[in-house]
């Protein structure tokens, strides 16, 4: 046997010997299997790390060579999932005793550097009992449980692929237990192969309110909590939701969800750069569609998010904002046609209505707009028109983007297809805009959309005939108002002359005489030829 499986192995011994003295014990106590667990140390759970990152390169089975030995894996496993549980409830004070441990190690730190300025350093400080520090977690040793809990639900865990050998089934599954464990778990289905111990794990994890401790975890600040310590929760819930039932989805793992959400909206923009961060962002925005059981709402949590990525400097961030908030209208899209008309409705007013207060599209095509994110506003756009929410200023803002040379292209790109979504409004405030455009500054692009433009006022002349006649009706009373005024201004300037010049009577006798003139000359034209016409004859 390797020397990291002999060491491995004389836990699993030591550990089965303090389990069967506490039950030699407690023979006449009423104690639950739990309670009679031992409690392992902070060493122990440190060498049975130290096997699974070994297992993991080696792929070592000679420790299971002995039967029994799965029932003490089991064991071990058992002990530190209880370690695990108390560390997640216990994880929102500690965090609080660990800020304020550092806020007074600092004032004590900033005031022995101002008292101790000019003397001489004193003898060297002792070093800690080491055995003082055998069960204090550190928040490093914390984030070491987290992470091998989150392999204890992988299948690829080596207790589960050795008791898989060993043929343990959920056949041998006894119909109490199979009820117990369809509270939290699916064992109905093409779950024959899946281990029993593996099940049994989830469940025990679920029921000791496992969630619970850390939906009260992520609910903390991100000055508290950091991000490792975050990222390990989140690979726990992932890893566990695999196994996990709708409903139980629903009411367990759907408050977990909400309170990461919010707690990555709290951190900072270099925080969420990092591949972890966005992998736990990931999952988080991904896990919506499996929420099958709970009602139909609003995913703002995840939106926010998504905004939150989308307001970064970086074009990657704000890429993935926008992509994930066209994931969540195609989330709608699909939810209209499997769902019932009412909910839907609902929810697509209130998605609508976010992107307006949002002012998203005041932000794609504002000051920082971007070639690759305006690419990807389509999606938004159509949206919005569908749902009659784009307005004017909405169109002004799109055509002064559409001015600048470097972006020009893209925006004259997504006007044609939306306009068939737009209402009748937009559609002929734009159709202002692009009359109002100068002729010199048309391009191809631009007679593309006028022609666009006219042919689809054109065939919804029926839609829109009663828009285009307000507006004739008022363009006829704006010229009207303009003649009116132009007249006043001439009878004025009449009124100021007056009739006293000569020069003016002379020449209106001038110009009436001279068109008796034209008259007269007309009708010898005409004399002239009737009387050609006789000579012809």
């Amino acid at each position: 046997m390797c020397e990291n499986c002999n060491d491995f192995q004389l836990l699993l011994y030591r550990v089965e010997r303090d389990h069967e003295a506490a039950i030699a014990a407690s023979e006449s106590d009423d104690r639950s299997d739990s309670d009679l667990q031992p409690i392992l140390k902070k060493s122990d759970v440190m060498t049975s790390l130290a096997f699974l990152n070994l297992w993991h390169q080696k792929q070592c089975m000679c420790v299971f060579r002995d039967v029994k030995n799965l029932e003490r894996f089991s064991l071990v496993v058992q002990c530190i999932t209880k370690i695990a549980l108390i560390k997640l409830k216990e994880v929102p004070e500690y965090l609080k005793l660990l800020f304020d441990e550092k806020v007074k190690k600092e004032k004590v730190m900033k005031e022995e550097k101002e008292t101790k300025k000019n003397e001489e350093s004193s003898e060297p400080p002792k070093p800690p009992d080491p055995k003082d520090d055998e069960d204090i977690w550190s928040l490093d040793d914390t984030e070491r449980l987290l992470t091998y809990m989150s392999r204890v639900f992988m299948l690829q865990f080596p207790l589960y692929l050795a008791a898989k050998q060993a043929g343990s089934r959920l056949d041998d599954l006894s119909q109490a237990e199979a009820t117990s464990l369809a509270v939290f778990l699916d064992v109905s289905g093409d779950v024959a192969d899946i281990p029993l111990v593996l099940l049994r794990n989830v469940a025990r994890f679920c029921r000791s309110g496992g969630l619970l401790a850390m939906t009260n975890a992520f609910k903390q600040s991100p000055n508290f909590l950091p991000p490792s310590t975050a990222h390990g929760l989140v690979s726990i819930l992932c890893n566990l939701k695999l196994w996990l039932n709708p409903r139980a989805i629903a009411q367990l793992f759907g408050p977990v969800r909400i309170a990461a959400l919010q707690y990555m909206c709290g951190l900072s923009d270099q925080e969420l750069r990092h591949q972890p961060t966005r992998a736990m962002a990931d999952f988080l925005w991904s896990s919506i569609k499996d929420n099958l059981e709970s009602p139909l709402s609003l995913d703002k949590d995840g939106l926010e998010l998504a905004f939150k990525y989308f307001g970064s400097p970086t074009l990657t961030m704000r890429l993935c904002g926008i992509n994930q908030v066209n994931a969540h209208i195609s989330l709608f899209n699909e939810m209209c046609n499997t769902e019932s008309v009412v909910e839907v409705e609902s929810i697509g007013l209130q998605l609508a209505q976010w992107i307006l207060d949002s002012k998203l599209i005041e932000h794609i095509f504002g000051p920082n707009l971007h070639v690759e994110v305006i690419k990807q506003s389509h999606v938004i756009l159509n949206f919005l028109a569908m749902e009659g929410k784009i307005t004017n200023s909405h169109m002004d803002s799109i055509w002064q983007s559409a001015q600048l040379k470097h972006c020009s292209k893209q925006v004259h790109d997504l006007l044609p297809p939306l306009i068939k979504n737009l209402e009748a409004g937009p559609v002929l405030h734009l159709y202002e805009l692009v009359q109002k455009l100068p002729v010199k500054e048309h391009t191809e692009q631009t007679i593309y959309l006028a022609q666009v433009l006219q042919k689809f006022i054109w065939t919804s002349g029926g839609t829109f005939s009663h828009l285009l006649h307000e507006a004739n009706s008022g363009d006829r009373a704006e010229d009207n108002s303009d003649n009116e005024m132009k007249g006043s201004s001439k009878k004025r300037k009449k009124k100021c002359v007056g009739d006293s010049s000569d020069d003016d009577d002379l020449s209106d006798d001038v110009l009436a005489e001279l068109a008796d003139l034209d008259d007269d000359n007309d009708d010898i034209d005409e004399f002239s030829d009737v009387d050609d016409d006789d000579d012809d004859e």
